[in-house]
């Protein structure tokens, strides 16, 4: 499967307009069954509805949407009121899983070789990335070094060494929380946490003070989505995280993934407007 979508002129990702459709779609079903949000069969629906994109997005394959997904719906079940037995139960699945993984991890480390897997390129690379500094590792070693680079204030803009001179691959869309930091510091990477903070806090407020349960879980969603997108791609970018390839919302390149951007804040807001009871006709 493919990622992009050629219709002539027209580039675009179809698993970034997914997002707000599948927002929009749980958010309704959850209000439609608010009373019995805790029934297994109701549970299994949604996940049955939820699991179709999710596994489109693995076998294109593309990890990182995917997380996003998964993330952003396991906030709204929690938004909607999903019985604690179910979270803890969840949990420990996670728990149980995380450690099977790192044992297969390790195991499969002992024969590993480059580029023959790349979620395991990307694993090897979040815990090993000077094992390979010209090959997996060398997007987050020159990541590293462009933010390491940048110090208090920056190199100035236009003056980064790695971004001006080619050194840091995908500059534009996935790493471009790096070039941010190399030219304008620790301070500009504070100032552009500073304005996603207030966005986030804003976006809560909305679904806070919704007047139902419908628009405030579409606000929770789109809020949770970018959270998962900011946390991600900063987080990789200092290899804190692994390289998903989930870029920077308003900041990186993308005319699909802007376009979503534009749409969920609009839709946020169309929430925040409303006072009345709000249904999918008013969108």
């Amino acid at each position: 499967m493919r990622s992009w979508i050629a219709i002539g002129p027209i580039i675009f990702q179809p698993s970034e307009l997914a997002k707000f459709g599948v927002i929009i779609s749980v958010a309704k079903y959850i209000d439609i069954n608010k009373d019995d949000i805790n029934n297994p069969a109701v549970l299994i629906k949604i996940l049955i509805f939820a699991f179709i994109p999710i596994a489109l997005i693995l076998m294109q394959p593309d990890l990182g949407t995917a997380l996003v997904f998964i993330f952003f719906i396991a906030v709204m079940l929690f938004i909607g009121g999903i019985d604690r037995k179910y979270i803890v139960t969840v949990l420990l699945i996670a728990l149980i899983l995380l450690i099977v993984g790192l044992g297969i991890f390790f195991y499969l480390m002992q024969d590993y070789t480059p580029n023959k897997d790349y979620r395991l390129d990307r694993i090897v690379t979040f815990f090993y990335p000077e094992l390979y500094p010209e090959d997996t590792g060398y997007q987050v070693i020159q990541s590293k070094t462009a933010i390491g680079s940048g110090m208090l204030y920056g190199r100035g803009l236009y003056q980064g060494v790695q971004n001006q001179l080619g050194y840091l691959p995908t500059k534009e869309t996935d790493f471009i929380f790096a070039v941010i930091g190399e030219e304008l510091g620790l301070l500009g990477g504070l100032f552009l946490l500073l304005l996603y903070a207030v966005l986030l806090h804003r976006l809560i407020k909305i679904a806070r003070h919704s007047s139902n349960l419908f628009g405030s879980l579409i606000v929770s969603g789109i809020t949770a989505m970018l959270f998962f997108h900011i946390f991600e791609n900063i987080g990789m970018t200092m290899g804190l995280l692994p390289v998903t390839g989930i870029p920077l919302p308003f900041i990186s390149s993308g005319g699909t993934f802007m376009l979503v951007n534009m749409i969920s804040i609009g839709l946020a807001l169309s929430v925040g407007m409303k006072k009345g009871k709000i249904d999918l006709n008013d969108f």
